[in-house]
């Protein structure tokens, strides 16, 4: 077993298989090196005329002590079985054969070795019952290269996009598979009672599954599904997320960490038939105070046309943001239509991400307290993969200060109002020439 990879560097291959890596990790157990093996460092039996043997040779019983010492430790949190191997190597050396070791292992953590294929040398494992191989970068598996015997696997944190692969004669007994952290999006295609007949627990936790129903409906095939987690997909911000889940699924036990009641289940009985817009998401942005606002500032002094005619600034306060929603969106208390336009932040300026509407609260007055928006602004979002990537980022709010300035000028007069004649000036004497005239 030494041989397959001496003189080989093995960061240096573009394909590292996990039969490479489990070599390597072989070696560093040093099964034929002092206290195991069959070295010349044996002595079963002590010579009969001497007291302390030879000092060349140790016996059995103080190899299995050297072998447990710390001197002699080895790296074996990969597998629970090095250990019993170990003292095997002690004991019995003539049995440690390839053959052998490949029969002896029943679990193998390869976990965070930047695997990027399983070949079929994994069939050697004939015993194999627990394999994980979390953290590697894989972006396929085929289930034929998987032993027959192998009931728990793990495959968190690699790379696969879909489970097409896995599903090629996959071993007929597995109970547990862990899939999250990965980049799942459909399912569908790969969950059905013929792959997976004996499966008690699915994790497909931290994918991007984004479809609701079909989903659980693939899921319902399962006879044997009893744990099941899907916490940190698109589809945990659909409403009916957990109604659907236990009135379609019911042998399950276990929901995404939680125990399932029966009072759980009876509450959503029958939730599943409604016709409901399933994949459409319903978030309610509020904010309860807004404290410590700058206070307005101050008039500035009025000179003398100001002061015949002053001006008043009216100060009011909204808070503005970007989120994910349908094409039209209908936030609720929007001062009229609410464009989709670069934000400014500071001497920054935000543009919108595709798919992302601009919102705004309604606008309130300053107060010296707390400035309390109480109707929320409701959002609709109906691509749930969308907004799963929108909260993943940044999420910015902008307070905004509206300032309305009037002024105060006069009435213009009424044109309806009576005013008198202009008064004329009389000459001196004037009204005696006209009555002379008249008496003439």
């Amino acid at each position: 077993y030494q041989r397959r990879v001496r003189g080989i560097n093995l960061s240096l291959m573009t394909n590292i298989t996990l039969l490479k890596t489990f070599y390597t990790d072989l070696n560093r157990l040093k099964l034929d090196q002092f206290p195991c093996g069959k070295g010349s460092w044996r002595q079963d039996k002590l010579p009969e005329y001497t007291d302390d043997g030879d000092v060349n040779h140790e016996t059995l019983q103080s190899l299995e002590e050297l072998s447990r010492s710390d001197i002699f430790q080895v790296q074996s949190s990969w597998s629970d079985d090095i250990k019993d191997l170990r003292e095997l190597a002690v004991k019995s050396p003539g049995i440690i054969t390839e053959n052998f070791i490949f029969q002896h292992f029943k679990t193998l953590r390869l976990i965070d070795r930047n695997i990027n294929e399983v070949d079929r040398g994994l069939l050697k494992f004939t015993n194999l019952e627990q394999l994980s191989l979390t953290g590697n970068s894989l972006v396929e598996l085929p289930g034929s290269n998987l032993p027959r015997c192998l009931s728990v696997l793990q495959l968190f944190a690699n790379k696969f996009t879909d489970l097409v692969s896995l599903t090629v004669n996959p071993p007929p007994n597995l109970q547990h598979l862990g899939l999250g952290y990965n980049q799942l999006t459909d399912i569908t295609p790969s969950m059905s009672p013929y792959y997976w007949p004996n499966l008690l627990s699915l994790d497909l936790s931290h994918n991007k599954i984004a479809r609701l129903r079909p989903t659980v409906e693939c899921l319902a095939t399962l006879p044997s599904l009893r744990n099941l987690s899907l916490m940190g997909n698109p589809i945990n911000l659909a409403p009916g997320y957990t109604g659907c889940l236990l009135d379609s699924l019911l042998h399950l036990n276990i929901l995404d960490d939680t125990s399932i009641s029966d009072d759980d289940r009876l509450n959503f009985t029958g939730i599943s038939q409604e016709e409901v817009a399933w994949d459409q998401a319903i978030i309610t942005v509020s904010f309860p105070s807004l404290e410590n606002l700058r206070p307005p500032p101050e008039n500035e002094a009025l000179d003398e046309a100001a002061f015949l005619y002053p001006n008043q600034k009216k100060y009011s306060y909204l808070i503005r943001f970007l989120f994910a929603s349908d094409s039209t969106p209908q936030p609720v208390d929007c001062a009229g239509p609410v464009p989709t336009l670069p934000l400014e932040s500071g001497d920054k300026a935000t543009t919108a991400p595709a798919g992302a509407s601009q919102f705004e609260t309604v606008d309130l007055p300053w107060d010296e307290g707390k400035m309390a928006f109480g109707t929320p602004v409701i959002i609709r979002c109906s691509d749930l993969a969308k907004l799963g990537d929108f909260l993943g980022e940044e999420i910015q709010f902008t307070v905004v200060e509206k300032v309305v300035e009037s002024w105060t000028v006069p009435a213009p007069p009424d044109p309806t109002s009576v005013t008198p004649p202009p008064s004329s000036s009389k000459k001196r004497g004037g009204a005696g020439k006209e009555d002379k005239k008249k008496k003439k």
